[in-house]
């Protein structure tokens, strides 16, 4: 079962994002020392309920 991990991960990118404030999906991410390749979108969804200056947005993938 999915769960959420407040954890900091290291968002890896075969090729720089156009615009630094909207990457999109990371290519992989290092997590815990170990190196993860994103290979699917499997969904993604934003909350664009204000709070504050910022919104969140939120993606779940699968990794190889």
């Amino acid at each position: 079962m999915p769960a959420f991990i407040s954890e900091e991960i290291e968002a890896l990118f075969d090729q720089k994002p156009v615009l630094e404030k909207r990457t999109g999906v990371p290519d992989g991410f290092v997590w815990q020392e170990r190196t993860y390749r994103i290979v699917s979108l499997l969904r993604e969804w934003h909350d664009y309920m204000p709070r504050g200056k910022s919104r969140a947005m939120y993606e779940q993938f699968e990794t190889a």
